[in-house]
């Protein structure tokens, strides 16, 4: 195929995968919608930063004394049923396993029939917050949260990293742009602007350590992500000294071997990752999480509003 029909061909697939997808876009917004139920969706496939967000938005309601659930999509998890994660990284997927640990205490609602899976957080939560979700069938939110990937340019698949774009959503209450901080983070505008950042690393041994301690010696990475370059940016901006990336795919199981370090280093990870890993893996874990840098009003306008919602089990 010639270079010419190439392009035409990719276009005419973006055309059509964009028009699908707006049509999706549109009925989300159409009949009633549930007040409490706040979607946080993105344009992107994925690593847009949408669970730390979910993670970060979870953390301001509680404080305020708001019930809260979240709806997960389970990725890479082996159970379909609807029911609540139990800190199974096989059953439930790696990331909602990672918020099980980060927020203790808050349900995480998991099924391949996530109309239900609503319906059943609904029941015991003043609010809930949807990791992705956008567009699906019977999914009709009464706030959209839109994160896009500061790094990421625009398009659609097949010529971009987007399944839709940001302007095809027919409504968008709070527009975020997440990792404005990155080095080849794009130009752009949104309501709030937020970086990811570090707080500490968890030690094999238990305990923990200040991140600045990973500018102590020399370090091999692994990660299985969707977007590994942030990971790296996220150590350099810590000043460790990475000698080795070890990447895989997002949501990867780690081959043997993939684990094994090399005399005089030590290892370091990410909490999404070490979920999927052994308990004894002998792994540091670098955590941390979001950080708004821009927008702060916004936020606290979106967390007043939540915050007064309650649910009819009060």
């Amino acid at each position: 195929m010639s270079a010419g029909l190439a392009d035409h061909a990719s276009r005419t697939v973006a055309a059509l995968f964009a028009a699908v997808q707006r049509r999706r876009l549109a009925r989300a917004v159409a009949g009633a919608l549930e007040p409490r139920l706040v979607v946080v969706a993105s344009p992107s496939f994925g690593g847009a930063g949408k669970t730390p967000i979910v993670a970060y938005l979870a953390r301001r309601l509680k404080d305020r004394g708001a019930r809260v659930a979240l709806v997960g999509h389970g990725h890479r998890g082996r159970a379909i049923h609807v029911r609540t994660a139990a800190g199974d990284p096989d059953a439930d997927g790696d990331e909602a396993t990672e918020l099980g640990r980060a927020l203790p205490g808050v349900p995480i609602w998991l099924g391949r029939d996530r109309v239900v899976a609503v319906e059943r957080a609904l029941t015991d939560a003043d609010v809930v917050l949807m990791d992705s979700g956008l567009g699906a069938r019977g999914i009709r939110p009464g706030i959209c949260v839109l994160v896009e990937d500061a790094t990421l340019p625009p398009g659609v698949f097949p010529r971009g990293y987007g399944r839709f774009r940001a302007e095809d959503v027919p409504r968008v209450d709070v527009s975020w742009r997440h990792k404005v901080d990155e080095p080849d983070a794009l130009p752009g505008k949104a309501d709030v602007e937020s970086v990811w950042a570090a707080t500490n690393v968890r030690c094999p041994e238990g305990g923990e350590m200040p991140f600045t301690w990973l500018s102590e010696g020399r370090w091999v990475a692994l990660s299985g992500i969707a977007r590994p370059g942030s990971f790296h940016a996220a150590l350099r901006r810590c000043g460790a000294a990475v000698v080795e990336h070890r990447v895989f795919g997002d949501h990867a199981v780690f081959p043997a071997g993939s684990m094994i370090l090399p005399e005089g280093l030590r290892g370091i990870t990410t909490a999404k990752d070490a979920a999927r890993m052994p308990p004894d893996h002998g792994w540091h874990v670098l955590e941390g999480g979001v950080r708004v840098v821009a927008g702060e009003a916004e936020v606290s306008a979106l967390v007043d509003r939540l915050a007064t919602l309650r649910g009819a089990t009060r």
